[in-house]
């Protein structure tokens, strides 16, 4: 599914993440390890697994919203533009209907599928046909690019 190469030690990576973070709760406002918002899900996983540092964001249900469209528009750093198909590492924005206000990572694990956290839910990885079988029937895919000059603090296997 993804266009990118995965090294073995990122593999590892997003494997012990996706361990340490299945079934934590989502908790507005969370930070983790213990609970998590969408937002600090995604946070967590782009420094822990690819080293890529993003801004803290305090999960306002409004504020999250103008956060995911300002990643569809590629304000945040011009470095997430829209990609026709998943990559490994890349933001998936999710909306039930026209505006997303949803958000995930996608990981090019047992065949792809969608790290986040919902209320009622908790933290899950699925695929898309799961993640649209309960409503999620617009997602977009969003690879980092980093801007010129801009470099992503590396991680230490």
């Amino acid at each position: 599914m993804t266009d990118k190469r995965t090294s073995p030690e990122e593999r590892l990576r997003a494997i012990d993440f996706v361990r340490r973070v299945l079934d934590k709760p989502y908790r507005a406002g969370a930070q983790g390890p213990d609970a998590y918002d969408c937002w600090s899900l995604a946070l967590a996983c782009q420094r822990e697994v690819f080293g890529r540092v993003l801004p803290v964001f305090m999960a306002d249900p409004h504020e999250l919203r103008h956060l995911i469209r300002m990643i569809e528009n590629s304000d945040v750093h011009d470095s997430w533009p829209e990609v026709p198909r998943p990559v490994h590492g890349a933001l998936v924005t999710m909306a039930h209907a026209r505006f997303p206000s949803h958000l995930g990572t996608w990981l090019d694990l047992d065949g792809g599928s969608v790290l986040h956290t919902m209320e009622n839910a908790g933290t899950a990885f699925e695929t898309p046909l799961a993640l649209r079988a309960v409503g999620w029937g617009h997602l977009r895919f969003h690879d980092y690019v980093p801007r010129q000059g801009m470099v992503s603090e590396g991680v230490s296997g």
